[in-house]
């Protein structure tokens, strides 16, 4: 039995142990006093009196070592590994001189000898270390490669025990005079720049170099911190912290595969450097500006973290010294003297490099004057008031640069060449470590690469390679942005962009005009009681091209087009534009202020309608044709492709509707490039079920006529009868389906399948929700499912994929990639080029961007950009997308639908996803709402509500989001609401979220309410609110770290159920938690 188990034992029997005299003392009731607890004190009497002696002679940690001794648990996210550096050195040595240098360092540091008893106890130990020998001589090479690669990745990757020393060094003997060091050591008892004094010192002594100084006692130096504690400097930093924490920003937030509690934490390395020549040259940069080195790289790295992601305002975890001049040899001293500092990072746009690092510098300055009240305390604070997720600030930045005159990177070769190093910390994503070796800038990059996109840390670190790099130039110092996207992901972006193929000019309309006379008696428009040849529909378009012409139409004037979907809407769009002129869709149901408006902003001066209407305006009722034949008049012979073909007005953010004007050769490059791509012909039957004033139609439309197809209506009083769709289908063996997803949902649901002479499915419009495909995909696997997307000032699509069974299986339904002619980027805010992975707005350009907003040039600038150098025009499109490393697009939302969560932007596609990829969730819309504890998610659902509770769902989620993007409330629908253009409407969900109807249950559950009677004491007594109830999230009621430890001690205590520390992610409500517990029983 262990000294450890024994104490334990002689705990629980309420009984209390010390020594006096050599001897052991145990007191409390004699009742107790068990013979066989007495026999096995006798038994270990001589342990237990060496740890009772070690406990007398302990001393309290720093709050950093209580951090690292935390983090070695995996009860907190990114947990389960030490703070330790491991490095690999080549050479030959005298291994009995190294070691008794390796003891002399080690006796004459007392941090090299610190034992960890606790989170807050260490002593001081006598022991001396040696040097664990593996002698390989006499194996074959090959094998003696192979063992020393398993030494590498053991001690890499090594934890070692706080109860033995934690400095470790190997010698591997590969021959008489190769040999390879394996050093270890952890941050609980080095620091960085210790790290460089360890080697200086150890290779002094090796050298035979005398050292009769004395240096600093660790203990020595935790008095000197805690005896600051209540003094005015104290205080002030206090202050000063308690003052800035409401202000201080969420850390650095990047893209991420895994969840921290996910992270097995094995760290990989990235190395970023500059030789001597540009160092200099930087340095000379750096003077100049009268800046520091930190503070420059700092900056560097932020402008690097910016450009992979990182909001604009954010916080980076910096590493300063806490050595104070309390001994001669204070600052030559090895030990962990140094601290975290939680440094705000406001990167301002308008900004130059030069003129962001002097403001960096400035608030470093600040902080590190207030940096008594240590970096540990701020992010406890922080966890009480934000919760834990604030606080993690698993950004790491170490600036070693000019901290110890004549100590520095060069330490780390005193030996021989350093082959390989590695350095992991817990609960840290990505360390920096900066210094200076052989005169040259190294810049050691340690990361959780797993956590990561593939490919990602590589290329944030070439990105860190490149900007430092570029600062060696004067001229950069005064860019306010940069561009450093990776050469491969240039290459890749330009290759997906290469669109180019030939398109004849020509009008629209003139297809069916050639069609019309070659095939006259062919099918052309169909309902489901009336049929259209090409000839009849010819002569029908001729007669109101003749009226429209009587009147005096002219090129790029707008021709109104109000009507009901049916014949008479084809033959008005054929007829306005073979006439030469434009036409304005405007749906007949329209409320009559919103149409009125449409036609005077549209200037229209001639409608045409199946409807009856009185606008005021001269009009063709095209629900009476005149008889008789009819030929087409020429059109004016100055009309061009270049004209417009059609204005369609979309909703505006200032409450009346834009005006988007489109060309014949917007439309035509489309229509050429999806006939082409999705093989259409003659014997294609379409199904116009998209409303005239969503642009899905004109496709539709011109699509089927332009090679001869027929066009397949429904009724226009059949809007959303499934059965009436499915008839038409099957009478005419409809075979291109072109729509919003929901209405493909509704159509499939009907019959639980499409239609079956469906070969081409055509989604776009809205997310598709991955299942949807993947049921279609498994009953009927021969029907080409497409993405397709863009908006309508890109002219109806501008990208497309091609949806495969990976994509389903995957989640995840790529936007895809730009079609014939048109180009699509991903950008930041400032315009630069987003890298793989990073969310930016998708900027398109190329033969589909449209000339802008009808009578609107304001909004056309604002939205329409263009190039003074190459004369092109880009369109930002306002959607939010990332390239992935395939060269397809993953569309993520919209830029105005982002989300911010006590501080933590949130993509809604993101959260959608992940909850769509549920079992038993058809369909899903985030939207956040202001709550009495401030924003929050709220996530509208559609599907099998009786089979997911939201404690199911959460805990799921939490298996693949980061805990502040899983919603706080869900609520179920038969079916989400849709706008006019049949999207998911938002606005309407907000006001949802708002209403009563959401509100979750507040009575105490009749099945666990003495469950939740006993946590809600609990849960009170630790928290530090009066009211608690049993719906209040734990993190916002002031629950963090500590407190949630306590409550899961006694939880445990009380049930008999053990928790990790993540579960209060999951059952962060009374209710759930004993909803849980109840599940869970007393079995453990």
């Amino acid at each position: 039995m262990t000294p450890a188990e024994l104490l334990k034992q002689v705990e629980e029997a309420g009984l209390k142990i010390s020594q006096l005299d050599g001897n052991l003392k145990l007191e409390g009731a004699t009742q107790n006093i068990t013979p066989s607890l007495v026999a096995a004190l006798r038994e270990n009497k001589a342990a237990l009196l060496g740890w009772l002696q070690q406990r007398a002679d302990s001393f309290s940690l720093t709050p950093l070592q209580q951090a690292y001794y935390r983090g070695r648990s995996r009860l907190f996210d990114g947990g389960g590994v030490a703070n330790q550096v491991c490095h690999e050195i080549e050479g030959c040595w005298d291994v009995a001189r190294l070691e008794q240098a390796l003891q002399q360092v080690v006796a004459a540091h007392s941090a090299l000898r610190l034992r960890i008893l606790d989170d807050n106890a260490q002593f001081i130990s006598d022991d001396v270390p040696v040097i664990i020998r593996h002698d390989l001589r006499g194996l074959p090479e090959e094998q003696r490669q192979r063992t020393r690669a398993c030494l590498r990745d053991e001690k890499s990757h090594l934890m070692l025990s706080t109860e033995g020393a934690l400095l470790q060094v190997n010698v591997a003997l590969l021959a008489d005079d190769r040999m390879v060091l394996f050093i270890n050591h952890d941050g609980m008892i080095v620091d960085g720049i210790s790290m460089f004094l360890l080697f200086h010192h150890w290779y002094r002594y090796y050298q035979g170099e005398e050292d009769a100084v004395g240096y600093l006692t660790f203990n020595d130096h935790i008095d000197a911190l805690q005896n600051e504690r209540g003094k005015p400097a104290w205080q002030r930093s206090r202050d000063y912290w308690l003052a800035r924490i409401p202000m201080l920003p969420p850390a650095p937030n990047l893209p991420q595969t895994t969840k921290p509690s996910d992270l097995t934490s094995r760290f990989s390395q990235r190395v970023v450097s500059l030789e001597a020549g540009p160092w200099q040259a930087l340095k000379i940069q750096i003077h100049a500006h009268q800046l520091t080195p930190a503070a420059v790289l700092m900056t560097a790295w932020s402008e690097t973290l910016h450009y992979w992601g990182a909001q604009d305002h954010f916080t980076l975890n910096v590493t300063v010294s806490e050595r104070r001049p309390i001994h001669p040899q204070a600052f030559r001293s090895i030990g962990p003297f140094s601290a975290p500092l939680l440094v705000e990072v406001m990167r301002d746009a308008q900004l130059t490099f030069s003129e962001r690092a002097s403001a960096l510098q400035h608030r470093l300055h600040q902080d590190v004057d207030h940096r008594h009240f240590s970096g540990i305390e701020v992010m406890q604070e922080l966890a009480r008031q934000r919760g834990l997720a604030a606080a993690r600030t698993p950004y790491t930045f170490n600036c070693t640069l000019g901290a110890l005159e004549g100590v520095n990177g060069d330490a780390l070769e005193l030996f021989g060449e350093e082959v390989f190093t590695l350095s992991q910390t817990p609960q840290v994503l990505i360390d920096v470590f900066v210094f200076e070796q052989h005169d040259k800038l190294i810049i050691r990059l340690d990361g959780v690469e797993e956590s990561f996109p593939e490919g990602f840390f590589t290329a944030l670190a070439a990105g860190y390679q490149r900007m430092i790099s570029l600062l060696c130039q004067a001229k950069s110092w005064h860019q306010s942005q940069f561009d450093l996207l990776p050469d491969d992901q240039r290459q890749r972006r330009e290759a997906v962009n290469a669109t180019q193929s030939a398109v004849t000019p020509r009008m629209l309309g003139d297809d069916f005009v050639l069609r019309a006379r070659q095939q006259p008696a062919a099918q052309a428009l169909c309902t489901l009681d009336r049929q259209l040849s090409y000839g009849e529909l010819y002569n029908r378009v001729a007669e109101v091209v003749q009226w429209l012409k009587s009147q005096g139409v002219q090129r790029n004037t707008l021709v109104g087009l109000v009507v009901e979907r049916s014949p008479e809407h084809v033959i008005g769009i054929l007829a306005i534009v073979l006439a030469g002129a434009a036409y304005l869709p405007i749906d007949a149901h329209l409320p009559a202020a919103r149409r009125d408006y449409m036609l005077q902003d549209g200037e229209v001066r001639l409608v045409l309608t199946n409807v009856d209407i009185d606008c005021g305006l001269p009009q063709f009722d095209l629900r009476r044709p005149q008889p008789g034949t009819w030929t087409l008049m020429p059109c004016d012979a100055e009309a061009t492709p270049d004209d417009l073909a059609y204005v369609l007005y979309t909703s505006g953010t200032t409450g009346q509707p834009k005006g988007v004007m489109v060309t014949h050769r917007n439309v035509i490059n489309v229509v050429d490039d999806c006939q082409r791509r999705f093989d259409i012909t003659p014997e294609d039957r379409f199904f116009a079920i998209s409303a005239l004033n969503f642009d899905l139609s004109v496709w539709d439309l011109f699509g089927a006529l332009s090679v001869g197809a027929a066009l397949v209506i429904p009724d226009a009083d059949k809007s959303g009868d499934t059965e009436h769709w499915a008839q038409l289908c099957a009478q005419y063996r409809v075979s291109v389906w072109n729509s919003v997803p929901a209405i493909v949902r509704m159509m499939h649901d009907h019959g639980d399948a499409m239609p079956s002479s469906l070969r081409l499915l055509m989604m776009s419009g809205d997310r598709i929700p991955p299942n949807l495909p993947a049921a279609i995909l498994a009953k009927q696997p021969a029907i080409r499912q497409w993405s397709l997307g863009g908006p309508t000032e890109t002219t109806i699509w501008n990208i497309c994929h091609p949806i495969s069974a990976e994509n389903c299986a995957a989640q995840v339904i790529p936007y895809g990639r730009p079609n014939a002619n048109n180009q699509s980027l991903i950008c930041h805010p400032d315009g630069t080029l987003c890298p793989d992975w990073v969310a930016g707005e998708i900027l398109a350009s190329g033969m589909g961007i449209t000339p802008g907003y009808w009578r609107d040039e304001p909004r056309t600038r604002e939205r329409y950009l263009e190039s003074p150098e190459t004369r092109s025009r880009s369109f930002r499109t306002g959607d939010l997308g990332r390239y992935l490393p395939d060269g397809n697009i993953e569309i993520l939302g919209r830029v105005d639908l982002q989300i911010k969560v006590n501080g933590y932007r949130i993509e809604a596609g993101d959260v959608e996803a992940a909850l769509a990829a549920l079992s038993g969730i058809n369909e899903a819309a985030v939207v956040a709402v202001k709550s009495a504890n401030g924003d929050m998610l709220v996530a509208h659902l559609v599907g099998d509500e009786a089979g997911l509770n939201p404690e199911r769902i959460r805990q799921t989620l939490n298996q693949h989001l980061p805990n502040y993007m899983i919603p706080s409330r869900f609520c179920w629908h038969q079916a989400l609401p849709l706008n006019r253009n049949l999207k998911v409407d938002r606005k309407a969900l907000s006001q949802l979220a708002l209403s009563d109807t959401v509100a979750q249950p507040e009575a105490r559950s009749e099945e666990n309410g003495a469950i939740e009677d006993q946590l809600q004491s609990i849960w009170q007594s630790v928290l530090p609110v009066r009211q608690l109830n049993r719906t209040h999230d734990f993190f916002s009621v002031g629950g963090n770290s500590l407190s949630a430890l306590r409550i899961l001690t006694i939880v445990r205590k009380t049930f008999g159920v053990a928790l990790p520390l993540e579960s209060m992610y999951q059952f962060n409500t009374v209710q759930s938690m004993a909803a849980h517990i109840a599940t869970r029983g007393t079995s453990e």
